[in-house]
């Protein structure tokens, strides 16, 4: 019979568990991290009425490589987000899809971006490290992001066009930033690279 070996990680936003790999199996939050009071989900995507989970903070730990699909399906962040540099992938099938989220930087080591992994999502604002190509579709499919920063010096217009056909496939974006210039909406953006 097979042993299966399972890490755990604890920080300020709660106690973490992986298989042997390293991929994120399940995330528990510390009490003072979670938001006790129902919180009402957006009404433009489907599903449940309120948040599954709801948590002020939530720090992947340092050692994850990649995030399973459904991870924090219908969760709720607050105030913070963070990945780890180890990170290489976020998965398919939903990881972070219907949530609402702060400010998302995906770290420049992650290499795959799942099918839908933040569809139908409200980001604050997210940030990519580097321009990457994607073997899937509509990551950010049905999502509302109020600021998309793209990696400065990343305005080649074959990288610019890949970014918009493949990433961001049905993303509503409001406004647009090249690193720390200042944003533009994202109109206005499509023009500049045609």
């Amino acid at each position: 019979m097979d042993t299966i070996f399972h890490k755990t990680y604890q920080n300020e936003s709660g106690c973490f568990t992986c298989d042997q790999e390293g991929s994120l199996l399940s995330f528990e939050p510390t009490p003072g991290n979670r938001l006790h009071e129902p919180i009402v989900r957006e009404v433009y995507t489907y599903g449940p009425s309120y948040y599954k989970m709801a948590v002020r903070s939530l720090i992947i730990p340092e050692g994850v490589v990649a995030i399973k699909g459904d991870f924090f399906r219908y969760g709720y962040v607050q105030e913070r987000l963070s990945f780890p540099t180890t990170l290489r992938r976020i998965g398919d099938n939903c990881a972070f899809a219907n949530c609402s989220l702060p400010d998302v930087v995906i770290p420049s080591g992650v290499n795959m971006i799942g099918c839908f992994a933040f569809g139908n999502s409200k980001i604050k604002s997210l940030c990519l490290t580097r321009v990457f190509e994607c073997e899937y579709l509509r990551q950010f499919k049905g999502a509302k992001i109020d600021k998309l920063i793209l990696p400065k010096g990343s305005c080649v217009i074959n990288e610019m066009h890949s970014i918009l056909r493949h990433i961001y496939v049905g993303a509503g974006i409001d406004m647009v930033s090249l690193g720390d210039s200042e944003p533009i909406s994202f109109d206005e953006f499509l023009v500049s690279i045609h």
